[in-house]
């Protein structure tokens, strides 16, 4: 029982302090909207983002280990649970890349560029061939495989779920340039650092669902 309390009390209280940061970088866009970002530095706020994401993974271990020992006994239930985390470390991959060639792609602009702009184009690209559109589509297939290992399961994919770009944006302005055209780099770090952490939640109410039926 301590287990599912735990867990319960992770998801209602612990999902609000895992994007504190996100939304205090979505302040400070809104409050620098018109300021040039001259002494910002990738490689700094990548290490900084980078230390948070590897206490965050620490933290969530045990949880891990935990719940993939109760279905140690069910073939079944371990099958399904193998499946998910084989889906959950490849879009993991793929987001801590993405996140990588962003600081790499920023590092290699002059301090007396504008960063905004690189971060959009990196996202949005020429023609809408950004990278936030590849991130869009794997994130659509990620939910799509893991809603197919179990037929209970019902998750969206987090990049649409996270914010509601609908009540934000023009109809016209797909999810990608909602999220992105007007975004600083320090936003968009902590907005792959939340896409991260909420697919970590996503498997872990999966798994979790998983071993209460094991019980």
């Amino acid at each position: 029982m301590k287990t599912y309390f735990f867990l319960n009390y992770f998801f209602s209280f612990g999902i609000m302090s895992l994007f504190c940061f996100a939304c205090g970088s979505e302040t400070q866009k809104d409050t620098d909207q018109e300021t040039e970002i001259a002494d910002f530095s990738p490689a700094l706020h990548f290490e900084q983002l980078e230390k948070q994401n590897r206490e965050a993974a620490d933290s969530l271990e045990a949880l891990y280990d935990m719940h993939y020992r109760a279905l140690e006994g069910d073939s079944t239930m371990k099958r399904k649970g193998n499946l998910l985390r084989q889906r959950t470390e490849t879009i993991l991959q793929h987001i801590d890349k993405t996140y990588y060639d962003l600081a790499k792609f920023l590092d290699n602009i002059p301090a007396d560029k504008n960063y905004k702009e690189a971060t959009i184009l990196f996202f949005i690209g020429k023609n809408k061939k950004g990278r936030g559109y590849k991130l869009e589509e794997s994130l659509k297939e990620y939910v799509t495989e893991i809603n197919k290992i179990d037929e209970s399961w019902d998750f969206t994919s987090p990049f649409v779920s996270q914010n509601d770009v609908e009540l934000l944006h023009d109809k016209n302005t797909d999810s990608v340039e909602a999220h992105f055209q007007k975004t600083f780099p320090e936003a968009a770090f902590a907005f792959l650092s939340a896409l991260k952490k909420e697919v970590i939640l996503i498997e872990l109410q999966a798994i979790d669902e998983l071993a209460k039926r094991n019980r």
